[in-house]
């Protein structure tokens, strides 16, 4: 059990993780490839700010695992997973999310370095359904039969928990493809019109979020 709840909670973020830095490295490569040594070290500096970002996934993940560590000798091994599979799979898909932006957006912040910034905030902001996973998965391990609750509820509530907020999490990669083409690299106008849709975009995942906290309250 522990072996799974390790590729759920650690495994998969680190597999969105991976594809997102490859996806960075290669966009970074095309767009130095005729630059000269001098300035291509100048922008593996920027290289390295886009690879840390998808290891907050990570993170999340290495965390919430050794807290189900902690919990395993005390609560149901399916409510284990679920726990897991609420941090893992939004880190994932958070992951996914990253590398629709990195695929052109680190290629563009080296040939506009004005625009590093942005692209770097438009990276980020799908972000927030790894934090909403790794939020309810904490809670979901909070959660004990306790009185008339029995164990079966409280890994009922789990699961309910656990699939709202994967359900939730599918909007990240949308939201990231929604705001690079609304912005297609251009204007700073566009920009700030790409993320009001990515905020627009972000409000089914703060719905999923309110149920996957309200299916653990009911419990």
């Amino acid at each position: 059990m522990v072996d799974l709840v390790a590729v759920y909670a650690i495994g998969l973020p680190a597999l969105g993780a991976l594809v997102a830095v490859a996806t960075g490295g290669l966009s970074w490569r095309s767009a130095t490839r005729g630059l000269d040594s001098a300035t291509r070290r100048r922008m593996v500096a920027r290289l390295l700010v886009f690879c840390e970002i998808p290891g907050l996934t990570v993170l999340f993940g290495v965390a919430l695992y050794f807290m189900i560590l902690g919990r395993s000798a005390e609560l149901p091994a399916t409510q284990l997973e679920w726990a897991a599979l609420t941090v893992g799979i939004p880190g994932m898909l958070a992951g996914f999310a990253y590398a629709i932006v990195f695929l052109r957006g680190v290629a563009h912040s080296v040939a506009v370095p004005a625009d590093f910034g942005r692209v770097v905030v438009l990276a980020t902001l799908p972000e927030t359904v790894a934090m909403f996973g790794f939020s309810i998965g904490f809670l979901i391990l909070g959660q004990a039969a306790a009185g008339s609750v029995s164990v079966a509820d409280v890994v009922e509530a789990s699961r309910l928990a656990s699939l709202y907020m994967i359900a939730g999490s599918l909007f990240a990669p949308v939201e990231a493809y929604a705001m690079v083409t609304h912005w297609k690299f251009e204007s700073q106008r566009r920009w700030s019109r790409s993320i009001v849709v990515g905020a627009v975009l972000e409000i089914p995942v703060l719905v999923t979020f309110a149920l996957s906290f309200l299916s653990l309250v009911r419990a």
